[in-house]
């Protein structure tokens, strides 16, 4: 059998299941995070990825009486706000310290990149049955 073959199946498989676990990871913030606050963007830490610069976004809020400063767990290499602005997050009431930055982008458009890279991964699976 040639390897070749059998690229666009591992492929496949690869595509489906990092979107799978992005889109549970995302859930699974989502649901823990339920209280709303405002808070003050910080400014984001930088982290140097292979495909660019990824920015994490430091927020400080206030929750229960205290204050918080929280990173994001989700980074992107750009965002709509600045350090300075305040920011509409929800927050872990169990753990405040994680929070789900209740941003401008309705939930079903954030749901729409781990979509696709599932559909990517069924096209791979398709080129591999269908020859």
């Amino acid at each position: 059998m040639d390897i070749l073959y059998d690229i666009p199946l591992v492929m496949g498989t690869i595509f489906i299941l990092l979107g799978a676990f992005h889109g549970w990871k995302l859930r699974s913030v989502v649901r823990r995070c339920k209280i709303h606050a405002d808070g003050i963007l910080l400014g984001f830490r930088a982290e140097k990825t292979r495909s660019g610069t990824m920015y994490y976004p430091v927020v400080r809020f206030e929750a229960k009486g205290k204050t918080y400063e929280s990173e994001y767990r989700f980074g992107s290499t750009e965002w709509e706000f600045k350090k300075g602005d305040k920011v509409s997050i929800r927050y872990n009431e169990l753990s405040p310290k994680e929070i789900y930055l209740y941003h401008s982008l309705p939930l079903w458009k954030q749901y729409l990149s781990p979509v696709c890279i599932i559909v990517g991964g069924i096209i791979f699976y398709c080129t591999y049955y269908i020859h």
